[in-house]
């Protein structure tokens, strides 16, 4: 909603009604101004033409009802709220409009006082904060402080022509609408655009709950998607299109050739995970090539077998699956050594792949979005300095340290250890899970 006088809109068939509803209220113009509809259809027109900030409207009308002229304000204007008043009530009618997200239930007769208080508290502005711009936040990031903080809000998201809406209750995302599109294929929609704009809609509750799975399972599958699909934001996030090519050969005496798997792109074979083995591409596989022989003219065909040598490690092909993987690491890690309290795996645009913590009161994801938080202030703070692009930060508190470990640029190792630990240990061992991941990710090499 735009800045300025609240605007509440009475939409009932009885004129007269109207008429004395909105002569009574105009006492309160310095805080709101009253409009009026004798009809539903009327109400969606003045709707599309001016911000309302509440609707309150009669169930029985000829034409578009009040219940249905609830659910197009929930459908079209999620943050306008509506109170029902009707003279023909009754329990199932008021569970109905309470199903449909109305934000009280009248029976006529009513006080008009008691409408007017309704109103004044309908209206009220809850929001208390700072209202600014800030250009460099992701959406991902937005997305995550709405569920670490709980919220019950909503995210509407517009690039264009385009607009989506994401709605969050108790730290989860609910439901999420795009075009046509709802539930997670919507959310996905809207997470696979590279810019736009957003409004919080403190509050918002959506009409049905669309998405059950854990949040950062839902981040983590937008991430597969567009690993899948490559180009636009996923090169950005070091995700590259996937290619039905296996590099076979590494003679060691050339530099890695741009194409292969080695271009610092999240991309890599895929793997056999029952049998640990590459699946080959669709061009090398026996059902392509008769016999299992190398099909003629072939590049790998023209090179001796001698000068072949040994199939280099491959990877998880799956942003999931390689989540998973560094999963394991960071479990292993901090559960076999005693100085590590915590680690998490986290992109340069917040998202965490990886974390496991083991301090009581203290959750992975917590410190995944925390690290995002220390390395953006670190970034700025060395590069005003000129000391060039952050590589490692080390910060000692009277509890302990948490230590941040950049990889190839790509994503950031965040390690919690005990006051006491040994440091230099800290960070060999750090560093070699770095290499680890680097070579999960698919990144030229670890630091």
């Amino acid at each position: 909603m735009k800045d300025g006088p609240k605007k509440v809109l009475i939409v009932d068939d009885e004129e007269i009604l109207t008429w004395i509803m909105s002569k009574t209220l105009s006492k309160d113009r310095k805080k709101y101004e009253v409009l009026v509809a004798n009809d539903g259809n009327k109400a969606v027109e003045i709707m599309e033409s001016v911000p309302i900030d509440l609707v309150i409207t009669d169930i029985r009308m000829p034409g578009m009802s009040g219940l249905d002229l609830l659910e197009h304000i929930k459908e079209h204007h999620p943050a306008t709220k509506v109170i029902i008043m009707t003279a023909y009530g009754n329990p199932e009618v008021q569970k109905e409009a309470n199903e449909r997200g109305c934000l009280h239930y009248l029976e006529k007769p009513f006080k008009i006082e008691d409408l007017r208080n309704l109103i004044l508290e309908a209206i009220k502005v809850e929001k208390k904060g700072f209202v600014g711009q800030v250009s460099d936040l992701q959406l991902t990031d937005l997305i995550q402080l709405s569920c670490l903080g709980k919220m019950k809000t909503a995210l509407s998201v517009s690039k264009e022509d385009q607009e989506g809406i994401i709605y969050f209750q108790d730290g989860e995302i609910v439901h999420a609408e795009c075009g046509k599109l709802s539930g997670e294929e919507a959310l996905y929609t809207i997470l696979g655009w590279e810019g736009g704009d957003f409004t919080t809609i403190s509050g918002a509750e959506p009409l049905e709950r669309t998405i059950d799975r854990p949040w950062q399972e839902l981040l983590i599958e937008a991430m597969r998607r567009k690993d899948e699909e490559g180009g636009g934001q996923a090169e950005e996030e070091g995700i590259g299109p996937q290619e039905d090519h296996v590099d076979l050969v590494d003679t060691g005496d050339r530099e890695p050739s741009k194409s292969s798997t080695d271009t610092g792109d999240f991309n890599a074979p895929e793997i056999d995970f029952e049998t640990g083995q590459p699946i080959p591409p669709r061009h090398l596989r026996p059902s392509a090539v008769p016999d299992g022989g190398i099909p003629s003219g072939s590049v790998i065909q023209s090179i001796p077998k001698e000068d072949i040598g040994e199939p280099r490690a491959m990877r998880p092909r799956s942003i999931k699956e390689k989540a998973r993987l560094i999963q394991s690491i960071l479990e292993t890690w901090t559960q076999e050594t005693e100085e590590i309290q915590g680690a998490a795996v986290v992109t340069l645009q917040g998202l965490t792949l990886a974390s496991h913590v083991r301090e009581a009161g203290f959750t992975g994801e917590k410190l995944g979005a925390l690290t995002a938080a220390i390395y953006k202030v670190g970034a700025k703070g060395v590069r005003a300095l000129r000391r060039g692009p952050l590589e490692e930060l080390y910060l000692r508190g009277q509890q302990g340290t948490i230590h941040l470990y950049v990889i190839e640029s790509q994503a950031i190792l965040s390690v919690l250890a005990k006051p006491d630990a040994n440091i230099g240990m800290v960070h060999i061992e750090s560093r070699e899970h770095c290499k680890q991941i680097a070579e999960i990710l698919g990144l030229k090499r670890g630091v």
